[in-house]
């Protein structure tokens, strides 16, 4: 049994050793959009919501995370709606999708978080609403949309740079 536990030690340690060492050699690339090489138009089912409603973007987040098949997920609180601004998108008059809105200072804006309930998978939500999201920044004065780590999908919008180092 002694044996057996210390070699279950010892795999412990090779593997935190291999995660170190993953995780050191891990680049994360992060990306935006210069809102001035945009040309996109504002989504007519979509506003920044005034009294966000926890209860129901929960609902469509847990929808998304469902759909998405998260094995994990942080969850979203009273606070996360009441210290961004909540772009909401709505279809037949229900509200189907969010993004929570970071400003960063006059001239910057994030996209910190976007949902959807994907019940309708042909409204193509995620990229209308990446796209109304810089019309709205640009009409706003904004000058970047940071949009987080880098993923493929965003590299079709015009405007989208990879930030480099400081």
């Amino acid at each position: 049994k002694v044996e057996k536990d210390l070699i279950r030690q010892e795999n412990i340690l090779k593997l935190l050793s291999i995660m170190k060492t993953l995780i050191r050699n891990t680049k994360m690339i992060y990306c935006r959009i210069k809102l001035s090489k945009t040309n996109y138009k504002i989504y007519d089912n979509s506003l920044i919501l005034d009294k966000p409603n926890l209860k129901q973007i929960q609902d469509i987040y847990k929808k998304y995370c469902d759909h998405k098949k998260f094995k994990s997920v942080q969850p979203l609180f009273q606070n996360d709606i009441t210290a961004h601004q909540v772009m909401g998108y709505f279809h037949d008059g229900k509200m189907v999708a969010f993004t929570l809105l970071y400003e960063l200072d006059k001239k910057n804006i994030e996209s910190l978080q976007f949902a959807w309930d994907y019940e309708k998978p042909k409204l193509r939500l995620g990229i209308k609403s990446l796209e109304n999201e810089c019309a709205w920044a640009k009409n706003n004065g904004y000058k970047y949309l940071y949009l987080g780590q880098d993923d493929r999908y965003k590299s079709q919008f015009k405007g989208y740079e990879v930030l480099g180092p400081l």
